[in-house]
């Protein structure tokens, strides 16, 4: 299993995800979500062999690089997805899996349609 990030995450300890699994970062710097079109996060993913049954999207970070790797992510690979969500309380990661009931894909449906266009 690998954990997929879409860039560095400043100001988090990353050792805790660790031991989910190897971290594979999609882009070696900061990217600017404005200007980065999702089709390079379908794309990043498609060149590191992101498999959607083994591995796992790390849900760290900036909220609108996240919303491009969900985006990318359900529209290349579907549902269901694992996710490793940081629980700020406890200071652990917890594996989630989203799929069609998940509170947050009922959150992003229809943001979705069309995204790798």
């Amino acid at each position: 299993m690998r954990i997929f990030l879409v860039e560095p995450v400043n100001n988090f300890d990353m050792t805790p995800a660790e031991k989910y699994g190897e971290l594979v970062m999609l882009f070696t710097e900061r990217i600017n979500p404005l200007r980065v079109p999702i089709s390079n996060i379908c794309k990043a993913l498609e060149v590191n062999n992101f498999d959607a049954d083994i591995d796992v999207l790390c849900l760290t970070g900036r909220s609108t690089t996240l919303a491009l790797l969900m985006s990318a992510a359900t529209y290349n690979y579907g549902l269901p997805l694992k996710a490793l969500m940081f629980d700020s309380r406890t200071k652990e990661y917890n594996e989630r899996i989203l799929d069609d009931t998940s509170k947050e894909i009922e959150a992003l449906k229809g943001a979705t349609e069309g995204s790798c266009i």
